[in-house]
């Protein structure tokens, strides 16, 4: 194996670490939660149609949440703090990003926060 073959792979394997730590840090490193009882917090925009559909989704099945607009403070800041928490890219995600449970969610769907909710 040359030395470009085992530079490539070394770099191949350190970026599939990187993806692992940050799929698995949840897990392995918990956040504390926000608040003692069971809670879903969603942060979004109103203009937002994924966030709606969110808030559809959570009212019809009766879970109670907390929305926050993620344009504004003080959402703005909570949501970015917790998804740095959680291993999660600032720069670049999609909406809705929700806190399940001190569980980070990036655009999942309801069924899914209700699940995480209600365990």
């Amino acid at each position: 194996m040359s030395g470009l073959n085992k530079a490539l792979l070394a770099v191949m394997v350190a970026i599939g670490g990187y993806n692992a730590w940050g799929t698995y840090r949840q897990k392995l490193l918990p956040m504390a939660p926000l608040y003692p009882k069971p809670y879903v917090i969603v942060y979004g925009r109103e203009s937002c149609g994924n966030c709606q559909a969110m808030r559809r989704g959570l009212e019809e099945r009766g879970v109670p949440y907390v929305w926050k607009i993620i344009d504004e403070d003080p959402g703005r800041t909570e949501a970015f703090s917790r998804m740095k928490e959680a291993g999660l890219d600032i720069r670049r995600f999609t909406l809705p990003v929700v806190d399940v449970n001190a569980e980070i969610l990036v655009q999942p769907g309801s069924p899914a926060v209700i699940a995480k909710y209600r365990l």
